[in-house]
């Protein structure tokens, strides 16, 4: 029984050793529990309380404004939901996972340099002496086509552009063309029955050293009428890679800058074509291959001179946009160099009908004689720059309207002006009567002059994206 009670003792002991100090501090297992009102001593430190601080309640923190896609290709390529605005025009990061396709359609209005010419058609009085009848520097002679150059006026037109655009933009593909409407220029001139006005074809002539011509009509001699006509027609295509500079260097969001390379073609057709009939009248008469003819016979004479000249070759450039808001202005520079393909085909031919001969007809005009006739070929380096700016408005999230200009230079090329050499040497023209087929004339020479060429003007165009 007291070892019982003597152990109950003991557990009741230990229990009030071990617990915890809920109430005050404890002192060798003996709870303290101080009084409220009591005070501290002097030498203990203040007793401080800590408060529990809640943490603030999370406020909704708003989106990133991400800006809209500005761009050559971006107008409305969606940037994903996790891009801040910074990462958004870094290629390198997938903030723009969708690739686009897309397309323009331009209405071109161009002007080309002028077709470089001496005087081609001349008149003058009937009253001077007739070895003086349109011959460039007599009284009263004026030219009436030539000299100045050929004028072409504006060429209507049209150019197309598609393109392909990977995720990112980081890489892309894009080609087109433009084409010129064929535009002619030239005169056509004729006299009346009596042979008024004088109408002529001036050239230097080598064996006197003196200016001349060949006439069309004259008074009481020939009665005539001249065509001239020149026509050009211009056109071409390119396709390019382009690879976006953003990806490299940060760029501000409303702008794009994109280096290109890529092949270009370009081709130029001129022709050069002047055609003329005289009717000798009752004092008229002509020499025909030496021969004598009187009327009434009735002399043609033609001459043609056709260039046509070909551009292949690779190009690099860069183009950039600016877009604010829903305006833009996009530029591009392009420089080509490969290879010219030059052809110049001449020829030249006399007929002469009635009279007192029988019909014959002879090789060479004026301007083209058996000396420089024939067909040639050139092969060249060139070098094609371009530089074109657009500005615009984006009408729809899928179609923008724009207007620009455009300016093209190409050199090496061959032109039918520049080919016209008016230095003859009569004795191979049919009609001269010094004609003499063995003379082994030299001139008007074979040349194959060199020239250059430029196309510039302003285009109006809607683009779509698919």
């Amino acid at each position: 029984m007291r070892t019982g009670m003597l152990g109950t003792w003991a557990c009741l002991l230990a229990a009030a050793t071990l617990a915890p100090a809920q109430q005050g501090s404890s002192f060798r297992g003996v709870a303290l529990s101080p009084k409220p009102d009591a005070e501290a001593p002097a030498t203990s430190a203040p007793i401080k309380t800590v408060a529990s601080i809640e943490p603030p309640s999370a406020e909704p923190q708003e989106a990133p404004v991400v800006p809209p896609p500005a761009g050559t290709l971006l107008w409305s390529d969606p940037a994903t939901a996790n891009c801040s605005a910074d990462d958004i025009w870094d290629l390198r990061k997938p903030c723009n996972p969708k690739g686009i396709a897309w397309a323009s359609a331009e209405y071109l209005l161009w002007w080309v340099k002028d077709d470089a010419t001496g005087p081609l058609v001349t008149t003058g009085p009937g009253n001077v002496a007739p070895q003086n009848f349109g011959v460039v520097g007599s009284p009263g002679t004026q030219v009436l086509l030539g000299d100045s150059g050929l004028d072409f006026g504006a060429f209507n037109g049209l150019r197309v552009n598609a393109g392909i655009v990977g995720p990112n933009h980081r890489l892309g593909i894009e080609g087109g063309g433009f084409l010129l409407e064929r535009r002619s220029t030239g005169i056509g001139v004729g006299s009346d029955t009596g042979g008024t006005p004088v109408i002529a074809r001036p050239f230097v002539d080598t064996t006197s050293g003196q200016a001349s011509r060949l006439l069309t009509s004259a008074p009481g001699s020939f009665a005539g009428q001249l065509v001239v006509n020149a026509n050009s027609r211009f056109w071409g295509g390119e396709a390019n890679l382009t690879r976006a500079l953003c990806g490299l260097v940060r760029c501000d969001s409303s702008l794009e800058i994109d280096v290109l390379a890529g092949f270009r073609y370009l081709d130029l057709s001129e022709r050069l074509e002047i055609g003329q009939q005289s009717t000798l009248l009752a004092n008229g008469q002509t020499n025909f291959l030496g021969q004598l003819t009187f009327a009434p016979a009735t002399l043609s004479v033609a001459d043609s001179l056709a260039t046509h000249c070909q551009f292949f070759g690779p190009q690099l450039g860069a183009q950039a946009e600016f877009q604010y808001d829903k305006l833009f202005i996009f530029t591009v520079v392009k420089v080509g160099v490969g290879l010219n393909h030059d052809v110049l085909s001449l020829n030249g031919a006399s007929v002469l009908q009635g009279g007192t001969v029988a019909p014959q007809a002879a090789q060479g005009g004026l301007l083209v004689l058996p000396s420089n006739a024939g067909r040639r070929t050139r092969d060249e380096v060139a070098v094609v720059p371009e530089l074109g700016v657009n500005f615009g408005y984006q009408v729809h999230r899928n179609i923008r309207l724009y207007a620009g200009y455009t300016f093209l230079y190409w050199n090496q090329i061959v032109r039918p002006g520049d080919s016209v050499n008016p230095v003859i040497d009569v004795r191979q023209l049919p009609t001269s009567t010094s004609f003499n087929a063995a003379a082994g004339a030299t001139q008007p020479a074979a040349t194959f002059p060199k020239s250059d060429f430029w196309a510039h003007g302003v285009s109006f165009g809607m683009a779509v994206h698919f």
